[in-house]
């Protein structure tokens, strides 16, 4: 596995400023507290043709604070998208998604909750409250990158074409991983 780059805990994008500038890479905020899970979606979205500047958040509050700065701070850019687990040290995510959700400069925001609960209130509840997507994380590498292939109709149209219908609920498989 490739070395992993350090998660950054705010929104300073490597790609140029992309205010006025639309060949900017795409900004994703990825909030989750398994840094394996953060190196290996990076992966996915190299791997599917996404170029994309991540950010991350390692726990809830961390995010939660993310998104109070995004909704106050007009000078930082806003990620095209926000890849949130459920599953957080500090705030749970289903916090955190109705912090986005209740912030009027965000609501755009897609959101989709990537996560490794297969509990359907839990899909239910976040689906309620705005999520774009609800994805579990698949245990078998190829079901993972092609889960996460769905996510470029959120890319804004800077990266390769998504699926014509990406799913919105992908459910693992329970025959063992990879």
């Amino acid at each position: 596995m490739p070395q992993s780059e350090p998660a950054t805990d705010s929104l300073t994008p490597t790609a140029p400023a992309r205010p006025g500038n639309p060949d900017a890479l795409p900004m994703v905020l990825m909030i989750d507290d398994n840094q394996y899970d953060i190196d290996l979606t990076r992966i996915a979205f190299g791997e599917n043709g996404f170029d994309a500047t991540f950010a991350t958040a390692k726990d809830g509050e961390e995010g939660a604070q993310l998104i109070r700065r995004l909704a106050t701070d007009q000078s930082r850019p806003l990620p095209d998208l926000i890849l949130l687990d459920l599953n957080l040290p500090r705030m749970n995510g289903v916090g955190v998604l109705a912090l986005i959700r209740a912030e009027p400069a965000l609501k755009h925001i897609p959101v989709v909750v990537l996560t490794t609960s297969e509990f359907p209130a839990d899909r239910q509840r976040c689906m309620a409250l705005g999520a774009s997507a609800f994805i579990i994380k698949s245990h078998r590498l190829h079901d993972f990158f092609t889960s996460i292939k769905s996510l470029g109709q959120y890319l804004g149209g800077r990266n390769p074409a998504p699926p014509a219908s990406p799913p919105t609920f992908i459910h693992p498989p329970t025959d063992g991983p990879f």
